[in-house]
């Protein structure tokens, strides 16, 4: 386990209710698995995900926009 405990504790819940409840973070988390990433790798990762942007969101003031942060890349 890498990075703030403190940190990763605080954003588990919010990534769970967000895998939940959200249909671009829910995509976002069942792609990542689909890759071969474990659970709770994929959950860390839309943990990362939304901790980058409501950093991003303060700075610029802008609003939430899903598609957008959890958008899937294509691949060839």
């Amino acid at each position: 386990k890498q990075g703030n405990a403190y940190l990763r504790r605080a954003m588990y819940m919010p990534a769970l209710v967000a895998v939940q409840h959200d249909p671009h973070a829910r995509a976002h988390y069942l792609h990542l698995q689909a890759k071969g990433k474990k659970k709770m790798q994929a959950l860390c990762a839309v943990m990362r995900k939304l901790l980058t942007a409501a950093w991003s969101l303060m700075k610029s003031r802008q609003q939430y926009d899903g598609e957008k942060l959890f958008a899937i890349p294509i691949e060839a």
